[in-house]
């Protein structure tokens, strides 16, 4: 067996949102990725500019050591 037996490609296919079918292409596309930085800042602000761990970080990590820093909570704490 080999993963290719596996593997099945499904093309997708993607409806332009309603309000937007009047742009062209280029213009569509140009307008997704301004929408996309302007959340992805929103995002940004809302974690007080603390960047991704990254993957250089992440793959540094061995499998199954505990974290160095955790948060703790009382009883009395509300948990989910």
């Amino acid at each position: 067996m080999c993963i290719d037996d596996y593997i099945e490609l499904c093309p997708l296919k993607y409806e332009r949102l309603p309000e937007y079918e009047h742009l062209s292409q280029a213009e569509y596309v140009t307008l997704m990725r301004e929408k996309l930085s302007e959340r992805t800042k929103e995002i940004l602000r809302i974690r007080n500019g603390k960047p991704r761990l990254g993957v250089e970080k992440l793959l540094q990590v061995k499998a199954g050591t505990q974290p160095k820093k955790t948060t703790t909570s009382g009883s009395n704490d509300y948990r989910p």
